[in-house]
């Protein structure tokens, strides 16, 4: 697979962070997209689901992945299971023996994110079609499982729970992995399982009513929106208690809960200071599991708490990200403390890219380059940074040609951006800590340049407009212009 991304900083330990990861992608993406390439070399569909973006930023992956789908279609149970892994070797069925079932949300829930994200990416929506069957029959098997035996139950709302069957859930918590006596992930499936499988059940019927909307399938879309909507009613009765905390209290449940969008405007700022609070108390340390790590940034960062956020990015303790690259790791880990701090060595895979899908996020974020069309024929450019990140470049290679985003705080607080647009796509612009001293020889700047849409927000601070194909050079002192310039 071809390299598509370059992602680099001013911070030579997230430097490192990133090549553990494309190391790790490296590794696992020879013939199918592995786990680990060292131990059970299976096709974990939970695993490749929640780093399938990171994943379409670092490589080419769109042709290995179709592939992929393709085999997960063909292994599709009868009932419409999509298996915990493929391809699947004969023993799949001793599963039953381990966890009672060969399928869990999240894991399934692969046959519609993995080709959201190859649509989202590449913008080819055939993907889509070729899978909207296996989608329909995977929740229609979901729609069955979580109705069990609850015909004549007195709450019609029962029904919309998906807490009939074993579930992975917020799967290897660190909370329930690490000290002196862990409990294991087992554990932590058991605490969280039925709350993540409705939130899981909530989200893929909203995303399926978007894909049947996308492919002119208008009667599809209006029954899953409608679905959609008493899944989510039946997650705010069940596991939301009058007090706005979670009935299951970790931070990968909020999390997931704010991600999918399953809250009213009042329960969603009782579960972000809940969050937040989570997150103090566990001295700036994640303690999320496989599903709900690539949401946790976003949600920290959309909801006014971006300096957390970088607490938790910058964190060296255990468990962290740059705990292991402290520890010398060159990719990444299964378990946050495959090496404990006083040096033990544990029983754990040493390359595992799960938890490597905070790359997204540092693309996204950082780099501040993210796709607001398929194929990136519109995108966002919207960098961050902060006293520790002086500098960082994207650079990514679409199916419309290179997009570059680099970023420069020079001395006197001067930020240089720089963006490549490639031909036939369009970027909005997105300047943060502008006051009113620069705001109208910006205004100036994108008349004369025939540039598009632009707004100041006075609020935030922030000045927005939309750039054609070229090279735009911007240089201004943080919260007063300075120069602007086109090449």
């Amino acid at each position: 697979m071809k390299v598509t991304g370059h992602f680099t900083t001013s911070d030579p330990e997230i430097n490192q962070l990133w090549k553990n990861i494309q190391w790790s992608q490296k590794g696992n993406m020879l013939s199918i997209p592995t786990d680990c390439p060292q131990r059970e070399r299976a096709g974990w569909t939970g695993d490749l689901q929640v780093f399938a973006p990171t994943s379409a930023f670092n490589m080419d992956v769109q042709a290995f992945l179709t592939r992929w789908l393709w085999n997960l279609q063909q292994e599709q149970t009868e009932d419409g299971e999509i298996l915990n892994f493929s391809p699947a070797p004969k023993d799949i069925w001793n599963d039953k023996k381990f966890t009672g079932t060969i399928s869990s949300a999240g894991w399934g829930d692969a046959i519609l994110i993995v080709p959201w994200v190859l649509f989202q990416r590449y913008g080819d929506k055939r993907i889509l079609e070729q899978c909207f069957p296996a989608m329909e029959k995977w929740l229609d098997f979901v729609q069955k499982s979580a109705a069990g035996n609850k015909e004549n139950v007195e709450e019609d709302y029962v029904r919309y729970l998906w807490d009939t069957k074993f579930h992975f859930g917020d799967w290897m918590i660190p909370s329930f992995m690490l000290g002196k006596e862990p409990q294991g992930p087992i554990a932590s499936a058991f605490a969280t399982k039925d709350s993540i499988a409705t939130a899981y059940y909530a989200y893929s019927t909203g995303l399926l009513a978007e894909i049947a909307k996308i492919l002119g399938k208008e009667e599809q879309s209006d029954y899953y929106h409608t679905l959609h909507n008493r899944v989510k009613e039946a997650f705010g009765i069940a596991y939301i208690t009058d007090s706005g905390v979670m009935t299951s209290d970790y931070q990968g449940v909020y999390t997931i809960t704010l991600a999918f969008n399953l809250l009213s405007e009042v329960q969603k700022k009782k579960a972000v200071e809940r969050l937040v609070e989570l997150i103090k108390k566990n001295d700036y340390k994640i303690d999320t599991g496989f599903l709900s790590v690539p949401y946790i940034m976003d949600v920290l960062c959309e909801n006014g708490y971006e300096e957390i956020a970088y607490k938790l990015l910058f964190q060296t303790a255990c468990p962290s990200w740059l705990y292991e690259v402290k520890n010398g790791a060159t990719t990444i880990w299964e378990s946050w403390e495959a090496i404990k701090p006083d040096g033990t060595v544990g029983a754990f895979s040493f390359n595992h890219y799960a938890f490597g899908c905070v790359g997204d996020w540092l693309v996204r974020h950082i780099g501040g380059l993210t796709p607001t069309e398929p194929g990136y024929s519109q995108f966002k450019v919207e960098p961050h940074y902060n006293d520790r990140l002086k500098y960082a470049e994207t650079k990514f290679e679409s199916i419309y040609g290179d997009i570059k985003v680099k970023w420069e705080i020079k001395e006197e607080q001067k930020m240089f951006l720089q963006v490549v647009v490639p031909a036939n796509t369009m970027a909005v612009i997105s300047l943060k800590n502008v006051d009113h001293g620069c705001v109208q020889k910006l205004n100036d700047y994108v008349t004369e340049m025939e540039y598009s849409n632009y707004q100041y927000y006075e609020k935030e601070r922030r000045v927005e407009f939309t750039a054609p194909s070229g090279q735009i050079n911007i240089e201004y002192k943080l919260n007063e212009l300075c120069r602007i310039n086109e090449l």
